[in-house]
């Protein structure tokens, strides 16, 4: 099996595999994933959504099992957010944080 089917397995599956490098890399396709949607939603409805459950349904876990957090930086950018394997602020290899900046068009 391939490090991507890996990868992909385990965002279905909402798991952590145990290896710091798939794990952070599933968090970044994860969050990559969440990125179009808000977009998406903000195609449609003119504004980004005050919260990722508007367009989620529910907050999605983090390969690590944590929240991934969302928050609006201004009229028209966005952060999502894991704070990998320790689920605190920061942190290096396994523990850090993956984030992405989003921007609407």
């Amino acid at each position: 099996m391939t490090t991507r089917s890996l990868v992909l397995l385990a965002l279905v599956a909402g798991c952590s595999l145990g290896d710091d490098a798939v794990d952070r890399e599933a968090a970044t396709l994860q969050l990559e994933k969440l990125e179009d949607q808000l977009l998406r939603h903000a195609s449609r409805k003119g504004d980004l959504p005050d919260s990722l459950s508007e367009v989620t349904g529910e907050l999605p876990l983090d390969p690590w099992g944590g929240r991934v957090q969302y928050r609006r930086l201004g009229h028209d950018r966005f952060e999502l957010l894991a704070r990998g394997a320790d689920g605190a602020v920061g942190g290096e290899g396994a523990d850090a944080d993956v984030s992405v900046i989003g921007r609407l068009p």
